[in-house]
């Protein structure tokens, strides 16, 4: 057996950009490859749809940035939906948020935080999601570290760095 395929993998989005409002849109999986190893047994990956979007909100007599986020994505068929709430502080960006999963019948749900700092070009992160569920096989506690180069450009727009990760 040959345990190596190649397939091609094409995925697309588009993002808009307000001076205070964000909202995206995007499509993976676009040519559902077959990812199975074996020609009898077709496996293919399924189209993944996403949709976010979020508005900022700048405190005048303060720095605070205040920016509520949505999000919902689609494949085959399991649902998924995140309310955010992220802040920024400076060069400090922090958040909570909860997420629902909905697969086959069931449901998973979970909380999150997050905290990023920038320090020149340099953003290190930390997040960590709380699985509600207790009737899924679910990890009940996941944890992820990030660490992010901004490459140098000509024109940097300062808005990108504000905008929150999802």
């Amino acid at each position: 057996d040959n345990l190596s395929h190649t397939k091609i993998h094409a995925a697309a989005g588009a993002l808009a950009l307000g001076k205070k409002w964000f909202a995206g849109f995007s499509v993976f999986n676009i040519n559902q490859p077959n990812i199975s190893f074996y020609d009898q047994n077709p496996q293919p990956l399924f189209r993944k749809f996403m949709v976010h979007g979020g508005y900022r909100f700048k405190r005048s007599y303060s720095n605070l940035i205040f920016t509520p986020t949505l999000f919902y994505a689609h494949q085959n068929s399991t649902n998924q939906y995140a309310i955010d709430a992220n802040f920024q502080q400076g060069n400090i960006l922090y958040g909570v948020g909860a997420r629902q999963m909905n697969f086959n019948n069931s449901s998973s749900n979970s909380l999150h935080t997050f905290f990023q700092v920038r320090k020149s070009r340099w953003v290190v992160g930390y997040d960590v999601d709380f699985n509600l569920s207790l009737n899924n096989s679910s990890l009940p506690l996941t944890h992820e570290f990030t660490l992010v180069y901004l490459m140098p450009t000509k024109e940097r727009n300062t808005a990108v760095y504000n905008l929150p990760t999802l």
